[in-house]
C-alpha cells in the first residue's frame, strides 16, 4: 500500500511538470513594424505554419520580446502601427482581407477588401485613413486603390487609370508633408500621383524603364518633390514630383527603399548578392553598407523615426538591428522562441555540447547544455537538414549533415 501511494505521488508530480523553453531565439519573422511615435516600440508577427503566427511586442528596440497573442491568418506579409493611436495595428494576410487589432496586437479582426492587395499604408495626416493597392478584376485586370476612412472596416475603390488593363498596383506611399498627396506604382513601371487623396490621378513615369515593375516608393519627408522608386532594374529618383525620373543606382532588383530623414535614405537590393545600400544626399548617390550583413531571403528593411542612423531587418533568421547605417548588425529577437527544430544532436563525450537545426534558419550550437545558443556559419545548399551526426572523441567537432541536396 505504501509503495502504491508513492507511485501515485510520483506520477502526479510528473504529469504536472512544466516545460521551459531554452531557445534558441529567432526564427522566421515575416512582418515587423516600428511605432511611428516611439522608435523603441516594435510589433512583429512570426511564421509558424501550420499554426497561425504568434504576435510579439518589444518596448526596448528588440532586446526583449513578449508574446501577446496569435495572428488571425497563417501568413502576414506586412504590419503597420497606427500613427495616431499605437493601440491600433493593421496587417495584410492572404488574399483580399486586411486585419486590424485594437489591443496592440493581442487579437485581430479581418475586414474584406474589394479585391486582391499587395501593399498598404496609413495616411499620416488623417486618423483612421488607410490606402491599399492591388487590382480589380472583371474580365481584365485594372490597377486599383482601395481607401478606408474607418480604420479598415469599409473600403471604396478608385482607379488611377481606367484605360490601363493587364496590370496591377504594387506599391504606395503618402507624402509626409502635404496632405492628400500620394504615389502608386504598378507592375509595368508606371507611377501615378494624386493630390486629392486618391480621387483623381496623373501619370508620372517619364524616364522609368519599360515593364520593370515598381516594387517600392518613398517620399522625402522634407522636400516632397523628391521621390525614390525601386524596380527590377534599379533605383530611380525624381526631384520634380514624378514628372521626370533618373537612374541613381543600377540593381537587378530593389526589394525596399525608405527615406530616414531629408538627407539619409536606405534601400534593400540585389546586385551580385542581397545587401543594404545607403545614401547621405537625399538619394542622389548610393554606397553599399560595409561590412554589412549576410542576407538570405525575404528580408524587409525598416527605418526608425527621429533616428536616421538606425535600421531594422526582419526575415527568416529573425530581427536584426543596426545603429551605424547598416555597417554592423546585432540580433534583436531576444525572447522570440517559436522556430521549428527539425533535428538535435549531442556531442559524444561532451554532454553540454549540442547542435540543432532550425528550419530555414541554419544550425545552432550550444556549449552549456542549451542555456545559450550561437548560430553557426551557413553551409547548407537547400536550407533544411534532417539529421546531424557528430564524430566522437575528436579534437574538435566534425559534423555530418543530411539534407535534400546530399
Amino acid at each position: 500500500m505504501t509503495k502504491l501511494a508513492m507511485f501515485v505521488l510520483l506520477f502526479s508530480v510528473a504529469v504536472t511538470a512544466e516545460w521551459v523553453s531554452i531557445g534558441p531565439d529567432g526564427g522566421n519573422v515575416q512582418a515587423l513594424a516600428v511605432d511611428p511615435q516611439d522608435g523603441a516600440r516594435l510589433l512583429a508577427i512570426a511564421y509558424e505554419y501550420p499554426d497561425t503566427g504568434r504576435v510579439y511586442t518589444s518596448t526596448d528596440g528588440g532586446a526583449v520580446w513578449s508574446a501577446v497573442g496569435r495572428f488571425a491568418d497563417l501568413y502576414a506579409s506586412k504590419v503597420v502601427v497606427d500613427p495616431f493611436d499605437a493601440g491600433f495595428a493593421y496587417a495584410m494576410g492572404q488574399g483580399d482581407v486586411i486585419f486590424r487589432s485594437s489591443d496592440s496586437g493581442a487579437s485581430w479582426t479581418g475586414y474584406a477588401l474589394p479585391n486582391q492587395t499587395f501593399d498598404f499604408t496609413c495616411d499620416p495626416h488623417s486618423a483612421g485613413r488607410l490606402f491599399a493597392v492591388g487590382y480589380w478584376i472583371s474580365g481584365n485586370y485594372w490597377p486599383a486603390v482601395f481607401i478606408s476612412n474607418d480604420r479598415g472596416q469599409s473600403w471604396t475603390t478608385r482607379f488611377p487609370d481606367s484605360a490601363a488593363t493587364q496590370r496591377y498596383a504594387t506599391s504606395v506611399d503618402c507624402d509626409p508633408v502635404n496632405p492628400g498627396v500620394l504615389y502608386v506604382g504598378t507592375t509595368d513601371s508606371i507611377v501615378y500621383r494624386s493630390s486629392n487623396g486618391g480621387e483623381s490621378w496623373e501619370r508620372r513615369s517619364t524616364g522609368l524603364p519599360v515593364n520593370a515593375g515598381i516594387t517600392a516608393l518613398s517620399v522625402n519627408p522634407v522636400n516632397s518633390d523628391i521621390v525614390l522608386a525601386g524596380c527590377g532594374s534599379g533605383l530611380f529618383r525624381t526631384t520634380d514630383a514624378g514628372l521626370s525620373w533618373v537612374l541613381v543606382q543600377e540593381l537587378r532588383r530593389v526589394y525596399g527603399v525608405r527615406f530616414a530623414s531629408g538627407e539619409k535614405a536606405y534601400s534593400l537590393g540585389y546586385d551580385s548578392v542581397m545587401r543594404v545600400f545607403g545614401s547621405a544626399d537625399s538619394g542622389r548617390t548610393w554606397q553599399a553598407a560595409l561590412p554589412g550583413m549576410q542576407l538570405g531571403k525575404g528580408e524587409v528593411l525598416h527605418t526608425v523615426p527621429d533616428s536616421p542612423d538606425e535600421l531594422y531587418l526582419n526575415g527568416a533568421m529573425g530581427v536584426f538591428r543596426s545603429t551605424d547605417r547598416g555597417g554592423h548588425w546585432s540580433s534583436a529577437h531576444g525572447g522570440m522562441r517559436f522556430a521549428h527544430i527539425s533535428t538535435i544532436s549531442a556531442c559524444p563525450g561532451h554532454r553540454n555540447r549540442l547542435y540543432l537545426e532550425v528550419s530555414e534558419n541554419g544550425v545552432f550550437k550550444s556549449t552549456d547544455g542549451g542555456a545559450t545558443w550561437t548560430r553557426c556559419a551557413d553551409f547548407l545548399a537547400c536550407g533544411n537538414i534532417c539529421g546531424i551526426g557528430v564524430v566522437p572523441r575528436g579534437p574538435g567537432d566534425v559534423l555530418y549533415a543530411l539534407e535534400g541536396a546530399g
